[in-house]
């Protein structure tokens, strides 16, 4: 998906589940329709129904220059919500690179039993980038940007 990228390995988890650890690596980057790149961010990798399903729940703290990117095998609506979420996130869903919306600033929702609101994608999604809440803004990024990624080599 996406332009090939510079390939960095993740160091360390600051404050990240870890759990985490153990997920595979990358990097993504968002770039603006004139080809500048927006912002650069080392990834966790949620490929598998288990790790797309956990995605940063109980994680405590992110860096801004961190996310997850989640990637499935086929654009349909997706749903997300904050369910045992301890930190503000941005959600960006996009269809193949193409980001679609933006979930800016998106609450926590850290007690596993109440009831979480549900973020949607709007339109069928098969790529799916979390970051820091307010990265998006401070960032710049905006619908119509693309996402690259690339997995990182170990």
């Amino acid at each position: 998906v996406g332009a090939a990228i510079l390939v960095l390995i993740l160091s360390g988890s600051e404050g990240a589940d870890p759990a985490l650890d153990d997920l595979p690596r990358g990097r993504a980057s968002v770039i603006a329709p004139d080809g500048a790149v927006r912002a650069r961010f080392d990834v966790w990798l949620a490929l598998t129904p288990a790790a797309q399903s956990r995605g940063l729940m109980e994680v405590s703290d992110l860096a801004p220059a961190k996310g997850m990117l989640f990637l499935y095998p086929s654009a349909e609506p997706r749903q997300f919500w904050m369910r045992k979420t301890r930190i503000p996130l941005d959600i960006l869903f996009a269809r193949g690179d193409r980001i679609a919306r933006v979930h800016r600033n998106v609450p926590p929702c850290p007690d596993p039993v109440r009831n979480c609101p549900v973020y949607a994608s709007g339109e069928p999604a098969d790529t799916i980038l979390e970051i820091s809440g307010g990265s998006a803004e401070k960032l710049g990024v905006r619908k119509g940007d693309r996402i690259s990624w690339e997995a990182a080599s170990r």
